[in-house]
């Protein structure tokens, strides 16, 4: 895909903008692994988004001794599978991508704790502990219904450009296939003599993904919600004082169930800190769990449920701000 990509360069006295035209990773020498990976590997955020790298050259695959380039986590708790590519064309990074996506599907939260040490001693010679590394990544998740990885993994792809091969099949795979995949341009200028990196999300546009993303959060809630009322989640009982760091919570007919709670989003649990969600699972063995349902607020003998409930009836504007 020809591209017409050019900066501009304004000159000491404000007077005249100069063009800077598109430089090539190919001929300045600028390879994949020692560079634009490193260079992502120190700063996710080239990527578009906040990302916590989790491997780089990730090869534990039982079926494939391939490497993957980046293995991430967005702050949703997503696994995000990162394929670089310096050069225009960028050839099958689609389906090395695919193929990886899928070989890490049914890789658990447990699995990313191991890789997460290795990769924090390997690069940044820091030494964690297994419930040093589970904190790191526990924080780094805004989701406080975080229990488990999904079998979705998502996809970023970057490179210089991308050939209409590689965009048709991605759009493809986004809207009629619904993988969450995204190129990401990287685009590099020799400005002064110095190499500087314009990052591009092409796929999707910005004001798509936000039309998508709305579409995708209205279905969610048609099927969610039978209810005309938005339920109160726990950051809503922390903002009102229903439940704060310090209380005790147990599960529904479970003994030895008792965690204290931290703060909106974890638990600690037998001195392990996890989220809400992760702590139910745990106790009942289950492969889901409302929370909401089973978790009992020891001091008041209620449910969440209950409690978000009895604070709606008694102030029914609260559901609707929820």
């Amino acid at each position: 895909m020809k591209k017409e990509n050019s900066i501009f360069s304004i000159t000491g006295d404000n007077t005249n903008a100069i063009r800077v035209d598109e430089a090539s990773f190919t001929e300045l020498k600028i390879w994949e692994r020692r560079d634009i990976q490193e260079w992502i590997r120190k700063n996710p955020t080239m990527l578009g988004e906040e990302l916590l790298i989790i491997s780089i050259e990730f090869d534990r695959f039982k079926v494939s001794n391939d490497r993957l380039d980046i293995l991430a986590l967005d702050r949703k708790g997503n696994l995000v599978v990162v394929e670089l590519k310096r050069d225009l064309i960028a050839g099958h990074a689609d389906l090395q991508a695919i193929r990886y996506a899928a070989m890490i599907s049914s890789m658990t939260i447990d699995h990313t704790i191991s890789y997460f040490k290795e990769y924090k001693s390997n690069y940044d010679n820091e030494q964690l502990s297994d419930e040093e590394a589970r904190d790191r990544i526990l924080d780094f998740i805004d989701d406080e219904d975080f229990a488990e990885l999904s079998n979705s993994p998502r996809i970023i792809l970057g490179s210089q450009g991308f050939s209409q091969e590689i965009t048709t099949t991605v759009l493809w795979l986004l809207h009629e296939a619904e993988i969450d995949i995204k190129c990401v341009e990287l685009c590099p200028y020799l400005i002064e003599k110095k190499l500087v990196i314009v990052p591009k999300v092409i796929i999707p546009l910005p004001e798509a993904k936000e039309y998508q993303d709305q579409i995708k959060e209205k279905e969610e809630k048609k099927r969610n919600n039978k209810k005309k009322q938005h339920l109160p989640r726990i950051g809503e009982l922390f903002e009102w004082n229903i439940l704060k760091a310090g209380d005790e919570l147990k599960i529904k007919n479970k003994e030895n169930s008792t965690a204290t709670v931290l703060s909106p989003k974890h638990v600690n649990y037998n001195g392990q800190k996890m989220t809400y969600n992760q702590w139910g699972l745990t106790v009942t063995g289950w492969s889901s769990i409302c929370i909401y349902d089973q978790a009992i607020h020891t001091s008041s003998g209620h449910t969440l449920d209950k409690l978000r409930k009895d604070k709606m009836e008694e102030d029914p504007d609260k559901s609707e701000a929820a």
